[in-house]
């Protein structure tokens, strides 16, 4: 009996012989360097670049998965056994995994250093309903303040619209003052918004009445004008941004550095009072939005890392090549059922993640033909799997 070996085996001979002529062909400085060593450093070195060879067909994948699925079972242990101050951090552990495989913006961060001395307005993303606390319709134009505005050409009470009705927000004195916005500063957003609209106007009070009235002028008739005016201010008025970088809901200002719940990079980085080599973000869809595709793939690196270093020791090249594997298509594809959609596996392996009736139901009604290739289709049939000393075919001859 013989043994004949493939082609892919061959290939692989091949390409692992290729990188050994290449690192013999080294630079004469790289030569130099490793000739500074003494005998013990030397040999730590040859044995740590043996230790990186893999051999073909060696089910990197799998040992992979082993090595990052050690520390997140500590994590989801511990989160039983710990009491008291320690139970809130433990518990981001697991979200915060999910959130980095599936590619999502929720639990993002961000940190920023700035040139100057900043307030939360900068930052934090307001719109006109974030500012309200309360709003009605109102029959009653008589309040004094019309009256004085109109007496120096500030504006002209609404009494010559149709219906004689305004829209009237009370806005929140202490949010107001928190992010140091004013009456004004409102009233000036929302004429900035609707130019060339003569049908609204603003109405601004005196600031500590906290009152800001939206006369809107109906060219046509219509039986409920009440309903009429909500249905226009809320699609017009509500959406009209105050401050702030949409994306960012709250900030945590010490000095000239800026903690965000919330991350939104490229317009971040657009402020002329931000320091661009010292602002980050922890969200890898922000920062491949902003700044491509290997710096994504840094960035998962990285919190990857934070989330499951502790105790439990790894390989560092396990999450490199996870991050590999998530961006080799030049984009983010998250490490679940919709990634799997996305890279064309089959529907056997897309059953044995998550959705395994609805996966295997669908392939039926389609009558779908599996060839059965990769690993986890050779595990759930049982058949043998193409890693390891399996990578090849025997041929018997007799």
């Amino acid at each position: 009996m013989s043994l004949v070996f493939k082609s892919t085996y061959t290939s692989s001979i091949c390409s692992i012989a290729r990188s050994f002529i290449s690192a013999e062909a080294c630079t004469r400085q790289s030569h130099c360097q490793l000739q500074k060593l003494n005998e013990s450093e030397r040999q730590a070195f040859i044995a740590r670049h043996s230790q990186a060879q893999v051999c073909p067909g060696e089910d990197v994948g799998v040992i992979a998965s082993q090595s990052i699925g050690q520390p997140t079972t500590q994590i989801a242990l511990s989160s039983f056994h710990s009491a008291g101050t320690t139970a809130v951090e433990v518990l981001e552990g697991i979200p915060r995994l999910e959130s980095i495989l599936n590619c999502s913006f929720k639990q993002s961060t961000s940190t920023i250093r700035t040139t100057k001395h900043t307030s939360p307005s900068d930052f934090v993303y307001l719109t006109i309903p974030d500012v309200m606390s309360s709003y009605y319709i109102e029959h009653d134009l008589d309040s004094w303040w019309y009256a004085i505005a109109e007496k120096h050409n500030f504006y002209t009470a609404p009494t010559s619209y149709n219906e004689g009705v305004v829209f009237r927000m009370i806005v929140d004195s202490k949010k107001m003052k928190a992010y140091k916005i004013s009456l004004k500063l409102i009233r000036d957003r929302i004429v900035e918004s609707m130019y060339g609209n003569n049908n609204i106007r603003v109405l601004v009070s005196p600031e500590f009445e906290h009152t800001i009235d939206i006369a809107v002028q109906c060219v046509t008739k219509s039986k409920d004008i009440e309903m009429y005016v909500y249905g226009l201010v809320k699609s017009i008025i509500f959406p009209i941004q105050i401050c702030g970088i949409k994306g960012i809901e709250h900030v945590l200002i010490n000095n000239n550095e800026v903690k965000t719940k919330g991350s939104n990079l490229m317009s971040t980085l657009g402020l002329d009072f931000i320091d661009d080599k010292l602002t980050i973000s922890d969200s890898a869809v922000d920062v491949l939005n902003c700044l491509g595709i290997e710096a994504a793939r840094n960035v998962l690196v990285r919190e990857l890392s934070k989330v499951l270093k502790g105790d439990v020791r790894f390989d560092d090249k396990h999450i490199n090549l996870l991050a590999d594997f998530m961006t080799n298509k030049g984009k983010m594809i998250p490490m679940n059922i919709s990634g799997m959609v996305e890279r064309g596996h089959s529907y056997l392996t897309r059953a044995s993640n998550e959705r395994t009736i609805v996966e295997l139901a669908r392939a039926a009604c389609k009558g779908v033909a599996e060839p059965v290739q990769s690993i986890s289709d050779n595990i759930i049939i049982g058949s043998r799997s193409k890693v390891g000393t399996s990578i090849v075919d025997i041929l018997h001859y007799t």
